[in-house]
């Protein structure tokens, strides 16, 4: 199966992209060849002599920490325009971040979606997944001692009703270190006894992670991204205490090692394909920061490093401003990095293309087009909840606005009451496919800046499979289908998901009163095609749905098929059945929903999953048909 696995993708590849593959191949075994014996043997991690002969550097420590490059441009960072802009920390309420810092010198770190995990005064168990203990599964020896090369995290294989297993996502978020740059903000802020008390803090758990982590041991040394990631918050964390008196230069200097064998780390793990994701530009962006750091300039490299990261950019950044991976949440991550690029190259005075500046300003318009009145973003796709130092900041927007994003696949309404994401099937070939969701033709509808119709999210990924495929199918989304149809439940590979090369192709009329969107989606060459048309008022949203034929012989296969529909409803709203319908009730005092369908909607109970992790439970309208090519019709009204 292996050889007709591997003569299937470099028919795929061809001979310049399998010479490529192999030649990665090649030296990443030569890598891990020359260095597990020396990091099982504790010797890998690098010494100062070693960092200042290889970056001719003063073997002088004290010398290049008091002229450190990276001091001044991650301080300016901090104020620049691109960042600010974006960063909710920076705009947190001083008292707030206060409170944050002290939760982390007291030992709760939140990770994810999950409840705060509290270490106590004691060390930090970087290599398990705390929440997954909560509920008595054990988290694999391998993570803390193994090689990383030798190291998998492998969907585990529990039944849909129970906890998901240990996540190697909830380690490599906590081994992001994002709780030592809120330390760093804090005690840029606090009077002198408690910013003393958060640098021994930050000194303490960084400490605990050099020592726990020796260099290419572990589950934190397995993915590139968490490395890049990690490296930055690093740099951003030791610049903001850089100052402090208290904490002594072994340990800076210990430091500054660590931050160099993340550099090695990166140029020797590279994580290409011919269809490359966020974790590449992770990857590069990391790189990026370190070579600052180091030599107090990016552009030592232009040519190569630099140059292939600008490449990437473009693309994995399409000209209307979406990112090719279907996800909004991935937008957003890409959205920040290149916000770090461009804050960088500003501050370091390297020119940027104007086809990126371009770009990042049309995804920003992207990010505000999918946020309604109350500051919720529409989540399409994925949603691993992942950032890179702070994330992105959105807020509500009122001004009304249509929008249609043919590459990304969907178009926004941004109405006086209502904010609508219409779903269209768009997927090219050079495009990754592990986070998209089976939700073409689906809906989310809020109105008044609160959610009624929602993309449910994604929960977790590896843990637990078939939680992974119950949230990314169609069934699990505001569209419909035929029952038993184009189902994942048995996807084995979590981060693959078979699309159809399409183009996004609505047919859209509007005028001052009425917007009319109309699309159509077939999943198999041999069922009939799903059309659904949506007409907007200010006070109403008619939903049509049909099907059609493409020809005579698809009508005795479809006999015997049941049409079904789905409406996941907001946590916060009160679903209540009357005689001739639905009220919807938010839970603020805001306009009611009344729901009225010629399908014989019923209410069941699901869940939704607003960040990573993390799961709340909330009603499902669901109907149930015998195929038919009637159309059928379901009208929100706002009362």
């Amino acid at each position: 199966m292996k050889i007709l696995y591997y003569c299937s993708r470099a028919r795929e590849l061809g001979i310049g992209g399998t010479c490529n593959a192999l030649k990665t191949r090649l030296h990443r075994a030569t890598f891990g060849h020359t260095w597990r014996t020396k990091a099982l043997a504790g010797s890998a991690g690098h010494h100062w002599s070693q960092v200042a002969k290889t970056h001719t550097l003063s073997a002088d420590f004290e010398q290049f920490w008091q002229n450190l490059p990276a001091k001044k441009i991650v301080h300016k960072l901090i104020a620049h325009p691109l960042i600010t802009r974006l960063a909710p920390e920076l705009s947190t309420d001083p008292f707030e971040l206060i409170d944050q810092a002290d939760q982390i010198c007291d030992g709760n770190i939140a990770v994810l979606g999950y409840e705060p995990f509290a270490f106590g005064q004691g060390p930090i168990d970087w290599h398990t997944d705390h929440q997954a203990a909560r509920h008595g599964f054990t988290s694999p020896t391998s993570w803390q001692t193994a090689f990383y090369q030798r190291i998998t995290a492998s969907p585990c294989a529990h039944g849909k009703d129970q906890m998901p297993g240990p996540d190697v996502k909830t380690c490599w978020e906590l081994s992001r270190l994002h709780q030592l740059v809120t330390l760093g903000l804090a005690y840029q802020q606090a009077e002198q006894e408690r910013a003393v008390g958060y640098a021994q803090t930050f000194q303490k758990q960084l400490t605990d992670w050099i020592t726990n982590n020796p260099y290419l041991l572990g589950i934190n040394w397995v993915c590139p991204m968490e490395v890049g990631i990690r490296a930055i918050n690093m740099v951003w964390a030791l610049t903001l205490f850089s100052d402090e008196t208290t904490l002594p230069k072994t340990f800076w200097q210990r430091v500054v090692c660590s931050l160099y064998d993340h550099l090695h780390y990166l140029e020797n793990n590279w994580e290409t394909s011919d269809r490359p994701n966020n974790h590449y530009l992770a990857d590069l962006l990391g790189h990026a920061y370190l070579t600052l750091f180091f030599r107090g300039d990016i552009t030592l490299n232009y040519q190569t490093h630099i140059q292939v990261l600008l490449d990437q950019f473009n693309q994995q950044i399409f000209g209307e401003g979406t990112s090719y991976e279907g996800s909004t949440a991935y937008h957003k991550l890409v959205c920040e990095m290149l916000a770090h690029l461009r804050a960088l190259f500003a501050l370091t005075h390297t020119f940027m293309p104007n086809q990126l500046i371009v770009k990042h300003v049309r995804m920003q318009q992207f990010l505000d087009d999918c946020t309604d009145h109350g500051g919720n973003t529409a989540r399409i796709g994925d949603d691993d909840s992942g950032k890179i130092v702070f994330g992105i900041a959105t807020k509500p927007q009122t001004m009304p606005n249509l929008a249609t994003y043919h590459d990304f696949g969907i178009t926004i309404v941004r109405g006086q009451h209502w904010h609508i994401t219409f779903r269209h099937a768009s997927y090219q070939d050079r495009q990754p496919s592990g986070h998209f969701h089976q939700d073409q033709l689906a809906v989310t509808i809020s109105c008044d800046g609160q959610p009624i119709f929602i993309d449910p999210g994604s929960f977790v990924y590896t843990p637990h499979g078939q939680w992974r495929n119950h949230f990314r199918s169609w069934q699990q989304h505001n569209t419909f289908g035929l029952a038993n149809t184009n189902s994942i439940k048995g996807q084995q590979d979590l981060f693959v998901l078979p699309q159809k090369i399409s183009t996004a192709h609505p047919h859209i009329e509007y005028n001052d009163q009425t917007i009319t969107i109309s699309d159509s989606y077939q999943s198999q060459q041999t069922l009939p095609i799903a059309y659904r048309q949506l007409h907007i008022t200010n006070n109403t949203v008619t939903i049509t749905d049909w099907w059609q034929h493409t020809n005579d012989n698809e009508q005795p296969q479809t006999a015997t098929h049941t049409s079904m529909w789905n409406f996941v409803c907001s946590p916060d709203i009160t679903l209540e059945q009357q005689q001739d319908g639905f009220c919807l009730s938010p839970d603020k005092k805001i306009s009611t929903i009344f729901l009225q369908s010629d399908a014989p909607f019923s209410v069941c109970q699901d869940m939704s999953s607003p960040s990573y992790g993390q799961s709340r439970p909330t009603k499902k309208l669901t109907a149930c048909l015998p195929f038919s090519q009637t159309p059928m019709r379901t009208v929100l009204h706002r009362l």
